[in-house]
Parts: structure tokens; sequence; C-alpha cells
């Protein structure tokens, strides 16, 4: 909808100018002299800020992660790629201002989206903790502007041991079914 309010604002601006233009464009007169040709350079009115996040009604913790994935991703992606445009899972948790979470790419032409692993499950040991996942997928860690695996996150110290032992009781706690599965 963005583009076509563009589109239309670019042609009328463009119609304004042919007409004034058309006006000024006498280039000879009957004393031989002539004037020049007036030419005018369009810009769109208005430019794409990327980096605000228009989605008022999210509680600040999700705002909060939206922004972490973002100023790790955003390089990744196109210049016409906006925050608005990051498809993130609204599951994740935070202890600090580290987020573990899963991004999922960006709507739109200048991001591919991610799919979710195939079914099945996934344990990820990261210093002696099981991460269980329903999926063939990890979640990630976001923090700093970076994006990282978990278990890099932990062993080049960007996640304390401690905030690991956080993250890995959060996610046991949401996906209990899926440990007592496991553990039995």
């Amino acid at each position: 909808m963005k583009y076509l309010a563009y589109a239309l604002i670019i042609l009328t601006l463009s119609a304004v100018v042919l007409v004034s233009c058309d006006d000024a464009a006498d280039t000879g007169s009957s004393d031989g002299t002539t004037t020049a040709v007036t030419t005018a350079v369009i810009t769109p009115a208005t430019t794409v800020d990327r980096d605000t996040l228009y989605n008022p009604s999210l509680p600040q913790d999700e705002r909060d992660f939206v922004k972490a994935v973002w100023a790790a991703v955003k390089d990744s992606l196109g210049d016409s790629c906006t925050i608005n445009e990051i498809v993130v899972n609204r599951h994740f948790y935070r202890v600090d201002d580290v987020f573990m979470g899963f991004y999922d790419g960006a709507s739109g032409p200048d991001g591919a989206r991610v799919t979710d692993g195939s079914d099945g499950i996934l344990i990820e040991t990261v210093g002696g903790y099981d991460f269980i996942f329903g999926t063939y997928r990890a979640m990630e860690i976001f923090t700093d502007g970076k994006r990282y695996s978990l278990q890099n996150a932990y062993s080049t110290g960007v996640i304390t041991e401690d905030q690991l032992r956080q993250l890995w009781e959060m996610h046991k706690a949401a996906y209990s079914i899926l440990y007592e599965e496991i553990e039995g």
C-alpha cells in the first residue's frame, strides 16, 4: 500500500513539473535569443525509517526482543527492509540483555523466511544443560547487536554460566512435557 502511495505522489509531482516546465520551455524568440529550459528533480517527500517499530500493541519485552533481533540481522537484509518486516517467534526468553528465541526471517522482497525444522526432537547440550527442542531447529542468542548459536554464545563467553542456567530453567519449564518424555 505504501508503494502505491509513493507512486501516486511521484506521478502527481511529475505532472505538476511537466505542466510548469511547458510554460518555461520557450527556447526561442523573434529576436534570436534563447531562454533556458527549467528542469526539476523529484525526490520522494518521505524516506523509510528502518529502525522504528510501529506496533504499539506489543508488550515491552516483545518490543525489546524484536529490537535485539533487528540489531543482529538488519545489515544482512536489503536496505528497504525495516524492523517491522522481520518475523520472530513470540516464544522467547530473556535474562538481563540476553534473549534466546527464534528469528524466522523477513517478509517482503528483501528477506527470505526461515521454515521451522522438521518435526522431531533436538537435544543440544551446552555447559552440561540439555536444551530439548520439539523441532530440528534450536533457539539462538541475541545480544549486543549480534546473533549466536547457543553453544557459540556460551563457549565464547557472550553469556555466563548463570545466564545459561536461567535460560535452561525457563526453557525446561515451558517445555516440561518434552523433558518428561525424554527423561521419562
